[in-house]
């Protein structure tokens, strides 16, 4: 948690320090401005963490204000300075073009203010573009042919949430519009692969009654993932099971139909609890070959010892980078791509987009998804 907080704090501090540049550019602040400027930027890096200290005092009301606007404030600011540093960058590019081919035919027309004021009004467009499509939940349907299906059953339905991140900023409303999703998609088994819970969860009665009413013929299936950590886990497994989820922590479930079902803790676990470590191998290893093995893992990442050891995989974690550009960024850390995918001849990988948000309330060009995943025989 201490390693993630000093590289988000890094990341978010350049970032601001990028934009206070372009601003001072842009309006030559002096005097009283400066420092008002000075004070907003540390107070808007500062704010996240304000926000999970008087969540944890249990000052929620407070907390919730603070994150609207910081979180609000922390999806502008990343996509202004994305399109100020896309202008800085032509703008290099231009300089050298010149240098080297001699030429006066490049200028700037364009004056700091200018491109100030482009690059907010674009950013103020995208942010609301955003807001709305956190609110489109899409239905993915991919189908996966097994030879392992009994002959009296002819598909098998499994759907997916991930990362629906609970809290202050996602409550009834929005979880609602996702539950609408996954009862249309009528599931025999549903499964998150985690973070559903990220903080206080005001409303948490009628959420658990909420979450209680959809129905899997199969059963409900959790793993936690690293906010259930950052959270809390204990408080986040009791809620994930008292709302009708059998979380899995290196365990395997044999279900009907000839299937078993595997899920495993995020690896943030084993940096809290070096003892706990256990073998995703060792867990798999032992399965019988002859059931259809669906492994629920919260991160993508593929391990090479367990090829041939389960025949789909489903993960989440990466929002497809939650705003673009920055999914280009999670590329390089989760290479494999996000939806179907064959990483290895003997097995399928699933990475979802996610179903809500983390920190900022907008996505762009990384729509949210309930996936359905029908597995029928071959």
């Amino acid at each position: 948690m201490i390693s993630f907080l000093f590289v988000f704090l890094s990341i978010y501090s350049a970032l601001h320090a990028y934009t206070f540049s372009r601003l001072y550019l842009a309006f030559s602040c002096k005097g009283k401005r400066l420092f008002a400027l000075s004070g907003f930027m540390v107070m808007m890096v500062a704010s996240p963490v304000l926000v999970r200290l008087l969540e944890r005092a249990d000052f929620y009301a407070s907390a919730r204000v603070l994150a609207v606007i910081s979180f609000s404030w922390m999806g502008f600011v990343f996509l202004f300075a994305s399109l100020a540093l896309l202008v800085d960058c032509s703008r290099l590019l231009l300089t050298v073009f010149k240098a080297v081919m001699s030429s006066r035919s490049f200028a700037y027309p364009v004056s700091a203010g200018r491109v100030f004021a482009g690059a907010f009004v674009l950013s103020l467009l995208i942010w609301c573009y955003g807001w709305f499509e956190a609110g489109n939940i899409q239905l993915t349907h991919e189908t996966v042919q097994t030879e392992k299906l009994p002959a009296y059953m002819e598909r098998l339905r499994l759907v997916q949430i991930s990362d629906v991140h609970l809290g202050l900023l996602i409550g009834p409303s929005r979880l609602q519009v996702i539950l609408d999703k996954v009862e249309e998609a009528k599931p025999d088994i549903l499964v998150c692969t985690g973070d559903m819970v990220d903080g206080h969860i005001e409303d948490r009665e009628e959420i658990l009654q909420m979450l209680r009413r959809v129905k899997a013929p199969f059963g409900k299936y959790a793993v936690t993932g690293n906010h259930e950590y950052y959270t809390g886990v204990s408080s986040s497994v009791s809620f994930l099971e008292e709302a009708g989820f059998t979380v899995l922590r290196g365990r395997k479930k044999d279900l009907p139909g000839n299937v078993s079902i595997v899920g495993v803790d995020d690896q943030v676990r084993f940096r809290m609890e070096p003892a706990s470590r256990n073998s995703e191998e060792e867990l798999l290893r032992g399965r019988d070959q002859e059931r259809f093995t669906i492994l629920l893992k919260h991160r993508p990442d593929v391990l090479l010892s367990t090829d041939g050891f389960f025949d789909l995989q489903m993960s989440g974690h990466i929002h497809q980078g939650q705003i673009f550009p920055f999914g280009l960024i999670t590329r390089i850390f989760y290479p494999q791509p996000v939806g179907l995918s064959s990483p290895e001849q003997n097995r399928l990988l699933y990475v979802s987009r996610g179903t809500g948000t983390w920190g900022p309330p907008i996505r762009f060009l990384s729509p949210p998804e309930v996936t359905v995943i029908d597995i029928i025989a071959q």
